[in-house]
C-alpha cells in the first residue's frame, strides 16, 4: 500500500533547515505529543511560504493540476527530540484539503513517519531521508513514532494544499462557493444552482 502521489528530493537554501530548527526550538511544546510546532502560529514569525512557492508549482504541474486549479497552501514546521512522544495517527482532511505533504529536513536514521492501514498496520514509506518530500491525499491516516535515539532530532515542514477553484474536464463551467457546511455549485453559463 502506498499513498504517495509525488516524491522528490527538494533542497532549499543551505541554512533553511538550521534556521527552521532554531525557530522551532524556541517554541513551547504542544501537549499532544510534546513536539514543537509552528502550526496555528503567526506566519510572520518565521515565514516558510517563500521557500516553497516554486515547489508547490512543480508539484501541481507534475500532477497535471497547475493549469486547471487555483490553490492555497498551508504549512508549518515541526521539531521532535528526546522529550517528544511522536505524533499519533491522524489525517489532515477536514473538508477542503486535497493534498498533504511532508518535507524531511533533518532526519534520524530511524524511519518515524508512517501511514496507517484500515487494519491498524503501520507502513513506513521508503522516501523519508534528508531533503525528501512526499505528497499524499489529505485523507490518508498517518503518524510519527517517537525517536528511539535520544541524541537525535527530527525537523520537518508539513502542510496542506486546498483547491479554491477547478477549471478542468466536465466541471470547467462550475464555480464553487462555500456557505458553512453547504457547498453551492453555480454553472457560469446558465446560472443554474445545485446544492450539495
Amino acid at each position: 500500500m502506498t499513498h504517495i502521489l509525488w516524491q522528490a528530493s527538494v533542497e532549499l537554501e543551505s541554512s533553511f533547515a538550521d534556521d527552521c530548527q532554531k525557530y522551532l526550538s524556541e517554541l513551547d511544546r504542544v501537549e499532544s505529543g510534546r513536539l514543537k510546532t509552528s502550526y496555528h502560529r503567526d506566519s510572520s514569525e518565521f515565514s516558510l511560504y517563500p521557500q516553497y512557492e516554486k515547489v508547490f508549482e512543480k508539484i501541481l504541474k507534475d500532477l497535471g493540476l497547475y493549469d486547471i486549479v487555483t490553490y492555497n497552501a498551508y504549512l508549518w514546521g515541526q521539531l521532535y527530540d528526546k522529550d517528544s512522544k511522536g505524533h499519533g495517527a491522524h489525517c489532515h482532511f477536514t473538508g477542503s484539503e486535497i493534498l498533504s505533504w511532508v518535507h524531511f529536513l533533518k532526519i534520524p536514521e530511524q524511519r518515524c513517519f508512517y501511514f496507517l492501514t484500515s487494519g491498524g498496520n503501520k507502513i513506513y514509506p521508503e522516501h523519508q531521508s534528508q531533503n525528501d518530500m512526499i505528497v499524499f491525499p489529505s485523507w490518508a491516516i498517518h503518524g510519527v513514532d517517537p525517536l528511539e535515539n535520544p541524541d537525535e532530532i527530527r525537523v520537518v515542514t508539513a502542510g496542506n494544499i486546498t483547491f479554491s477553484s477547478y477549471y478542468g474536464g466536465v466541471c470547467q463551467d462550475l464555480v464553487q462557493t462555500k456557505f458553512e457546511n453547504t457547498t453551492l455549485w453555480v454553472n457560469k453559463n446558465d446560472k443554474q444552482f445545485t446544492w450539495y
